[in-house]
């Protein structure tokens, strides 16, 4: 995951300079909090914020976070997590298009690449495991202005977790799909 982090950061400042050679242009940007909704085996909800700076040419890039925590206990395979609920918190990197920006209504396309921690959490007896991992999240969403700074944005995605290493269970009690709903601002 280092090694992933670094290769970002070595190969960012030649993004930068590319998008000055070829004519980018900074128009503004947006933040949002947002509220996610998955069934990853057991409803969950997850809140966090993202914001992001937009290019002339529909393309923007920024950052987001968010915390995950399931609304009922876990279906987990393994005795040990039975009376868990499953929660994840990340953060990372968030890159995207925007598609026809101009238009009351507009869609968006988008990537999230970050880090951060999967866990079962024992409510009851005050007991965590946790391991550290990657994640990776494909977005698909659509935008509706409601003033000309502010849009509804929802959306579907998919969370995909990696490095899951958690006694008798995998990536695979974390990973599925997703609907979204925000709030954009700028």
């Amino acid at each position: 995951m280092k090694k992933v982090f670094v290769l970002i950061i070595a190969l960012f400042p030649i993004v930068i300079f590319a998008q000055e050679e070829s004519g980018f242009s900074v128009v503004g940007g947006f933040g949002s909090p947002i509220m996610q909704i998955s069934d990853q085996q057991g409803m969950s909800i997850s809140l966090g914020g993202e914001g992001a700076v937009l290019f002339k040419n529909g393309l923007f890039i920024g950052g987001f976070g968010q915390e995950t925590s399931s609304m009922s206990k876990n279906k987990a395979s393994h005795d040990l997590y039975s009376n868990y609920h499953k929660e994840n918190e990340y953060g990372g990197i968030w890159i995207g298009y925007v598609y026809r920006l101009n238009k009351r209504f507009y869609l968006n396309f988008s990537g999230k690449i970050g880090g951060g921690e999967v866990s079962f959490n024992d409510r009851e007896n005050q007991l965590t495991t946790y391991d550290k991992v990657w994640m990776l999240k494909p977005q698909v969403g659509l935008d509706v202005k409601l003033l000309k700074v502010i849009a509804v944005t929802t959306g579907v995605g998919y969370n995909h977790f990696g490095a899951v290493n958690l006694e008798g269970q995998g990536a695979g009690q974390f990973n599925g799909f997703e609907a979204f709903i925000g709030l954009k601002m700028g």
